[in-house]
C-alpha cells in the first residue's frame, strides 16, 4: 500500500515573483506593545537574508529568517503572520534551518 501524501492547503494570493522584498527593520521602544495583535520572538543576532529562486533550488524564495513571503508563485504577505509562521515551521521541518518559535503572552517585564 502506497502513502498518500495530504495535498497541502493553497495559501496567499497567485501573483508573479515580486523579486527583493526590502526587510521591516526592528526598532527600539521605550515599552513592550501588547495586545491580541502582538507575539513576541526570541531576537538572535546575526544575518538577515533571502533565499531566491536563482540562488538554490533546495529551498522555496524567501524562506530564510523567520517569515515565509512568498512561495509557489503565490504572494503570502497579506496573510496573518500565524498563517506564514505555520507554513514555514512546515516547510523547513527536517532541514537544519532552525524555526523561531514566538511566545503567545502578553508584553512587558514588569
Amino acid at each position: 500500500m502506497a502513502l498518500r501524501r495530504e495535498k497541502q492547503k493553497t495559501i496567499g494570493t497567485k501573483a508573479p515573483f515580486p523579486g527583493f522584498i526590502a526587510p521591516v527593520l526592528a526598532e527600539q521602544v521605550d515599552r513592550v506593545r501588547r495586545g491580541e495583535c502582538w507575539i513576541h520572538e526570541i531576537k538572535y543576532d546575526g544575518y538577515r537574508g533571502q533565499l531566491l529562486p536563482t540562488m538554490t533550488s533546495r529551498f522555496s524564495p524567501a524562506t530564510g529568517g523567520l517569515d515565509l513571503l512568498y512561495r509557489d508563485g503565490r504572494d503570502l504577505r497579506r496573510l496573518v503572520l500565524l498563517e506564514r509562521k505555520a507554513a514555514l515551521k512546515q516547510l523547513i521541518a527536517g532541514t537544519p534551518i532552525a524555526y523561531s518559535e514566538h511566545f503567545d503572552i502578553e508584553g512587558g517585564l514588569g
